[in-house]
This record gives structure tokens, C-alpha cells and sequence, in this order.
């Protein structure tokens, strides 16, 4: 399955697989942060929280994935409670992805009473205003809007704030898989597609890096670029989803966007 999940990327399986060390100086996420990732027990979850972050990375029937992703934060700590990963081509398939995530979130004990907040990426035209439509009728669950807008924006200079609020959380080996961690993605066999989407995430982490292009002129200023993409087939969705979610979840708990907070209480 590794093999299969890998495909030509033989340095990134050489790593995984066969131990050897290759050069990853602009990874983002370490061979080693990785590992120790998917090393952890599952954790157990004390109280039930009060929020879960659920993010989701639209691919409008393109060459990548539709990717989501579901948080939450215990004693300082980022839990994955859920990941979809899939190629959807249509609306009917997002809708049964999205909703099937979030009722099967729903049907763990600790997290059927959580605020659901949501982070939908809307620089795909229309694509987070629909899956707010499609979560409307979700109990506890809320949207974000920016700027008047359904959904959150990825900009290329967001991308270091976004990577930077995530990999805090790697590096004080603070970041877990949640014991009941779920995938629901109908579309993949069920006694596998827990493993599959965490393989692919693991893959995803070990191949997203920080490249610096100089630039052709001396004054001009370098561009950082953060990605996964680094030929073609290659896919960062589901580490994109972890970024902007994570960062936006901080903001939303710090209390730094607009968000109805006293309807939240009950």
C-alpha cells in the first residue's frame, strides 16, 4: 500500500520505507516530526471540547483532491479528529463527503456536542458559498465569512503565517491522532480508508517544502513559495487544509475575527 501510495516519488519512499536519510533541507515537516506523528498512541480525549475546527480544501473537479480535516485542542495540544481525502468531480460527491464527515464526527461520544466551526477555502469561485448551503441545516455548526465572503482566503503570503501556526505544534510534539479518529469517505473500503488517508497524509507532510526562487534582479525581492506540488501529480491538499484550519482556529479561539461568540455558550 506505502509503494502503491508513493508511486514515483523513490526518495520519499526510500525514507518511508527503506530508512535511508535523503536531503529534505526545505521540508517543511521533518522526517522526524513525521514520524513521531504517527508513532504516538492515540489520544484520549479528557472532556468532550467545546469546539472542533473542521477545514475543508475545495478541488473544483481538478487534478487534486478535495481534502478535509477536523481539530480540535486539548491542554495545548492539536488533536486530528477526522481527515477525508478524495477526487471529487461533482457537487453530489462533496455533499456526501462533507455532511458523511460530519455526522460520523457526530457519532463520536466526545464530539457530538462540540460547535463545529468551519473553514471552508474560497478561492475556488463558488465552492465554500455552496458548502455552507450544504451544512446549513447541520446542528452546531458556524461558517466563517471574510470580507463578506463564504469561506477563508489562501494568499502566498499567508501561507508562511499558516505553516509557522502548525509546525509550532510539530515541534513541541504536541500534535496527535485522536483515539475514534475517523474517515467516512464513502467511496473507499472501510476497513482501510482510516490508514489510507493517514499514509497519504504522511506522504503529503514529507514532500511540502519552503523554496526561496531568487529573484532575476538584485533589488528585487526573493519569493518563498510553500508546497507540496512539486511535479506534476503531486498533491498537497490534505497539509493545505491542516494550515490554513490550524491558524484560523487559533484566531478564532484568541478571539480575533468576527464570530457570534455569545450564541456559543449553549
Amino acid at each position: 500500500m506505502v509503494a502503491a501510495i508513493y508511486g514515483d516519488r523513490k526518495d520519499l519512499l526510500a525514507r518511508e520505507s527503506m530508512g535511508q536519510i535523503t536531503n529534505d533541507a526545505a521540508s517543511v515537516f521533518s522526517q522526524k516530526l513525521v514520524d513521531e506523528l504517527m508513532a504516538r498512541p492515540a489520544w484520549q480525549l479528557a472532556t468532550p471540547p467545546k469546539y472542533i475546527f473542521l477545514g475543508v480544501d475545495p478541488n473544483g473537479g481538478g487534478s487534486s483532491d478535495l481534502a478535509i480535516i477536523t481539530c480540535c485542542f486539548e491542554n495545548n495540544n492539536l488533536i486530528f479528529c477526522g481527515c477525508e481525502t478524495y477526487p471529487a468531480k461533482n457537487h453530489d460527491q462533496i455533499e456526501m463527503l462533507l455532511l458523511g464527515h460530519i455526522r460520523a464526527i457526530r457519532g463520536h461520544p466526545f464530539l457530538r456536542n462540540s460547535w463545529c466551526i468551519c473553514f471552508f477555502e474560497s478561492n475556488l469561485g463558488l465552492e465554500a458559498a455552496h458548502m455552507v448551503h450544504m451544512v446549513k441545516n447541520e446542528r452546531r455548526v458556524w461558517c466563517m465569512f471574510e470580507k463578506g465572503r463564504a469561506g477563508v482566503i489562501t494568499t502566498n503570503d499567508r501561507k508562511e503565517k499558516y505553516t509557522d501556526s502548525a509546525l509550532s505544534y510539530f515541534n513541541m510534539n504536541a500534535v496527535h491522532f485522536a483515539d475514534g479518529f475517523v474517515c467516512a469517505n464513502a467511496y473507499e473500503d472501510a476497513n482501510d480508508r482510516a490508514d489510507k488517508v493517514k499514509a497519504e497524509f504522511k506522504k503529503q507532510l514529507l514532500q511540502f517544502q519552503k523554496n526561496v526562487l531568487l529573484p532575476a534582479n538584485s533589488w528585487e525581492i526573493a519569493k518563498v513559495v510553500y508546497t507540496g506540488k512539486l511535479k506534476a501529480g503531486m498533491k498537497d491538499d490534505l497539509v493545505m487544509t491542516l494550515l490554513f484550519t490550524c491558524f484560523w482556529a487559533q484566531q478564532f479561539l484568541r478571539k480575533e475575527i468576527s464570530a457570534p461568540y455569545e450564541s456559543f455558550i449553549n
